[in-house]
């Protein structure tokens, strides 16, 4: 699947941190993943929370994207396909990086 929306982290010139979901094609923002990503901060709930949300927020909207499902409204058909789809698909994890031939491995000897 290609990515259709972006998560990034924002910095105000105040030196505040906000989340963001962003057309990949325009870099423009998606005013609802948006406003609900700002919905998390002034209910109470950590920063944290909002960045592990805006992946899963940008994840959801591609997934809706590609399959042409209304991501306002999906059905209940729908959101099983989605829950097929993440338990058959899963990511790789956040932040994981792939060994080159010449890095060092647990139990490999260097000289």
């Amino acid at each position: 699947m290609s990515p259709h929306f972006l998560a990034f982290r924002s910095i105000s010139a105040d030196g505040g941190v906000r989340w963001v979901v962003v057309d990949a094609a325009t870099y423009a923002l998606h005013p609802q993943a948006t406003a609900y990503l700002t919905s998390l901060r002034s209910r109470g709930c950590s920063a944290n929370t909002e960045r592990a949300y805006v992946g899963r927020v940008a994840l959801y909207l591609d997934y809706c994207r590609d399959r042409g499902v209304d991501w306002a409204a999906p059905g209940f058909l729908e959101l099983a396909g989605l829950q097929r789809w993440l338990v058959s698909e899963p990511l790789a994890p956040a932040g994981a990086r792939r060994l080159s031939r010449g890095s060092a491995r647990p139990g490999r000897r260097t000289r």
